[in-house]
């Protein structure tokens, strides 16, 4: 097989860039080595439409006999075709990164560096020109995040060594500019991470008590900023606050109206992260009163909703975690027709953040199954794999001992002794690790005493699952009880 690498990124071009590709590699200014026009024409021959379907069939052997006739092939051995690869693949990733430039804010970039070169040619009108042209496209701009402040502060960096060379001593060298944008860009930066950091502990994922002991120390000064200025700010303390105090829904409803506007001045992966609070505070209030009826077409209205505006995609595709979240909510609430419309929408193809798409989308298609009481086509769907997060192997065997339990399966014993050995094994927070544990402790119990029923001892199963703080699947396991 050719280049690995080479391979898989020319199969990830869309028609338009393999066009700007070749344009690139035809450019002397780019593509000057001794070898230009082989590279170019290697290029062509491995981008073809036929090809590109095919390119890890193609074999080595067969491209170094086309490139390098004169010299023979040897197996197992480097060759000249593994050196013309090489060279067109370092071509492609310089593509890569000049085409990322371009669209990573790239009006800021180009006044930042021109400023630069006005300075170093020692132009201090050219200098000044370009950092009010920077200015009035601050101003203009739309996004206010991170990196609009680290935009304000590389500039400002540039505009006090300016100052630090041109000062009349009549005026500061911007030190006091400089570290406000510096201070603005790590307040939003630090609170963001903060959010997500603080969720992740809320949610047991991480155990060390003491990981935000310092930064508890930071926030408190963050919160005298004005939040007319810097209104991500108010809305990251916002989270934080109800992470560790669960607000009230009217509360929730103010947030996402608040946010939304706005949204023209967030950028479109802080606005998605924000809008996955609002959904996960709303998530909270449905769990404490599951039998609301308001509550529950209310969360899937917003889950539609949010589905359409964007707020769950990443480049175009959706992550398995926001897909399992969606269709989760959607069988909760009762709304199959929206769970099998989305996994419709969502094919594996559209699945982004794994290398198990097709079993991830799956495992969604097993769920919604199941939820329909079509267990035997639920089970056919399940398909074992090492996901890289190890949650989604457990999700597969957790639902594959519940389809076990309906069917009246003789393996869920030993399914059930497998997976608590994974369980306690694999390196999961000790509250999720205790939540899965607890819920086949409790499925145990029922399949000892299922068949006697009126018994004392099928009460105090009851009485212990209720008492219980996390179980997963509590829902469930009080169905089958109550049966």
């Amino acid at each position: 097989m050719i280049n690995q690498k080479l391979i898989e990124v020319l199969q990830c071009l869309d028609e338009a860039h393999l066009q700007k590709l070749l344009l690139f590699l035809q450019s002397p200014y780019f593509n000057n080595a001794y070898n230009a026009e082989q590279i170019v024409d290697l290029y062509e021959y491995l981008s073809t439409p036929e090809q590109l379907l095919r390119l890890e069939l193609i074999e080595k052997k067969v491209l170094h006999e086309r490139y390098f006739p004169q010299h023979s092939y040897q197996p197992k051995q480097k060759n000249p075709i593994d050196a013309l690869t090489s060279d067109l693949f370092r071509l492609v990733k310089e593509f890569i990164h000049v085409e990322m430039a371009r669209e990573d804010n790239y009006e800021s970039k180009h006044h930042l560096y021109l400023a630069r070169f006005y300075l170093q040619n020692n132009l201090p009108d050219r200098f000044q020109q370009t950092i009010n042209q920077f200015s009035k496209y601050q101003a203009a701009r739309k996004d206010i995040g991170p990196w609009y402040y680290l935009d304000n502060f590389l500039v400002e960096l540039e505009v006090a060594l300016f100052r630090s060379i041109f000062n009349t001593y009549t005026n500061d060298i911007n030190l006091v500019s400089t570290h406000k944008s510096l201070d603005q860009y790590y307040r939003v930066s630090k609170l963001s991470l903060t959010t997500a950091l603080k969720h992740q502990k809320t949610l047991g994922l991480i155990d060390d008590a003491g990981v935000l002991e310092e930064t508890d120390c930071l926030l408190k000064s963050f919160n005298s900023i004005d939040a007319k200025t810097e209104p991500l700010n108010r809305f990251y303390n916002i989270i934080i606050e109800w992470l560790d105090n669960p607000p009230d829904l009217e509360d929730v409803r103010k947030y996402e109206a608040e946010v939304l506007a706005i949204r023209d001045q967030i950028e479109d992966h802080t606005l998605r992260n924000l809008m996955a609070f609002h959904r996960n505070f709303y998530f909270q209030a449905f769990r404490k009163a599951p039998n609301s009826s308001t509550l529950a077409v209310e969360l899937i209205d917003i889950h539609k909703r949010h589905l359409k505006e964007g707020f769950f995609e990443v480049y175009g595709k959706i992550l398995p975690v926001s897909l399992n979240a969606i269709i989760a909510v959607a069988l909760r609430t009762g709304d199959i027709a929206f769970a099998k419309q989305v996994l419709v929408d969502y094919p594996p193809g559209k699945i982004t953040g794994t290398n198990y798409a097709e079993e991830a989308h799956s495992l969604c298609e097993a769920e919604v199954l199941f939820k329909n009481k079509e267990y035997d086509l639920a089970l056919e769907k399940l398909v074992y794999r090492n996901f890289e997060n190890i949650n989604y192997s457990i999700l597969v065997d957790t639902l594959m001992v519940r389809i076990y339990y309906i069917i009246d399966n003789e393996l869920i014993y030993n399914r059930i002794r497998a997976l608590e050995q994974k369980i306690r094994r694999s390196k999961v927070s000790i509250t999720r690790q205790a939540s899965f544990l607890n819920f086949l402790k409790i499925l145990n119990q029922i399949l000892k005493y299922q068949h006697d029923k009126s018994s004392g001892k099928w009460l105090k199963i009851k009485t212990k699952l209720e008492k219980m703080e996390i179980v997963a699947y509590r829902t469930w396991l009080q169905q089958i009880i109550s049966e």
